[in-house]
Parts: structure tokens; sequence; C-alpha cells
């Protein structure tokens, strides 16, 4: 209510279309840094380089927290591999500085606290055993699905200090 007193009120009115704080990508780093005592350790941006998201993942090594429109559902992922077709593949990725126009995954391997989401029915699976862990989609449905929907430039992404990252 500090931070962001303009949308907190707002919530705490209930009023149409506001959000939650635990639903607002700066509150949700601000409280991860409080919660871990320190300022630094998650930083949220909402216009996050593509290239720069892919390096996080496959250069160094950390996962990245993303979110999502799956169906209906706003969600929170975690980014935490890629697959690409051909070892050839990979090589031209990182040999062009990760640059996603040219040269991208084939897949992204996520984790998702929900379960699995099934992308042709446009829900989760809920039948016994549909884990969430090493989910993996298109890098179609990375584009289409990602914040913000649609853009291979940039995305949502809270990225992990080195100091917080376990390596």
């Amino acid at each position: 209510k500090d931070h962001m007193p303009a949308m907190y009120n707002a919530w705490a009115k209930g009023e149409k279309d506001s959000y939650p704080p635990n639903e607002v990508h700066p509150i949700l780093a601000y409280a991860t840094n409080l919660f871990l005592g320190c300022s630094s350790a998650v930083t949220f941006h909402s216009d996050y380089p593509i290239k720069d998201f892919l390096r996080e993942v496959a250069v160094n090594g950390r996962p990245v927290v993303t979110s999502v429109k799956f169906g209906s559902l706003g969600h929170v992922i975690t980014v935490v591999g890629m697959v690409f077709e051909s070892k050839e593949k990979y090589d031209e990725f990182m040999a062009n500085q990760y640059s996603s126009t040219l040269y991208h995954p084939e897949s992204i391997i996520y984790d998702d606290t929900y379960g699995k989401f099934d992308f042709d029915k446009l829900t989760y699976r809920t039948y016994a055993g549909a884990s969430g862990n090493d989910s993996v989609m298109t890098w179609d449905q990375f584009i289409k699905c990602c914040r913000p929907e649609g853009n291979a430039s940039i995305k949502f992404a809270h990225i992990i200090g080195e100091p917080a990252a376990v390596n």
C-alpha cells in the first residue's frame, strides 16, 4: 500500500478490474527481496529483451519467472530450460548472441505449480500425476502466451540476481 497506493486503494475498495497486491509483479519482486533481506535478489522488468531473457537461461543457468496467459487464466511460471532441434541449431543460437529473430529454441521448458497445461484444450490436466515440473511448450506457444502476449521482442521477467541464484 506504500509503494503503489492507487492500485492498493482500488483493490481495497473492491473496484472492478483491480488487482490484489499478490498479483502485481513489482510487489512480488519487492516482497521476495524483503523476505530474503536484500534489495536486489529479484528485479522485475515489464519489457525485458527476449535475447537477454534467453541468455539468462542458456548462458547464466538461472531460471526466469514470467507471466503467461494460459487460456483465460493469468498465471506465473518459471522458465528453466530450452530445447533445440539439433546441436547445430544450438551452436548457431549461441554464436549469434542469442538473437531470437534468426535463431531460437524449438521449445521452452518450464515449471508450473498449477500442474500441466493442455494447449489443445486450453485447460489444466487434472489426472493423477499431471505434474507441472519440466513442462514443455513450443516456441510459438511461448511467444503467444508469455506477456506481453504475441510480442517476440520483449517479455515480462523476474530476473534473479547472481547472489540469490543457486549455482
